[in-house]
């Protein structure tokens, strides 16, 4: 008896990350990142497709946080 209630929502949740996994993979297949010599450019979306532009004039602020980042150099911008 328990499994009979038990068995919709195993399969709920299968479907639940399937569809995690699936629209995970869009997103990032759908989000590009160009770096070039004056700025970033970050192109995202599927039906309608946004793209912001960020020279490297523009950028204020450049924190390093952590002994890791330290260590090897990362920045969070």
């Amino acid at each position: 008896m328990v499994e009979l209630i038990l068995f919709p929502i195993k399969i709920i949740l299968i479907a639940k990350l399937l569809i995690m996994v699936v629209v995970t993979r869009i997103s990032f297949d759908l989000r590009w990142y160009i770096i070039t010599d004056t700025s970033i450019t970050v192109r995202q979306g599927a039906w309608t497709v946004r793209e912001i532009t960020v020279s490297y004039q523009n950028i204020q602020n450049e924190r390093i946080a952590g002994l890791l980042e330290r260590y090897f150099g990362f920045a969070n911008l």
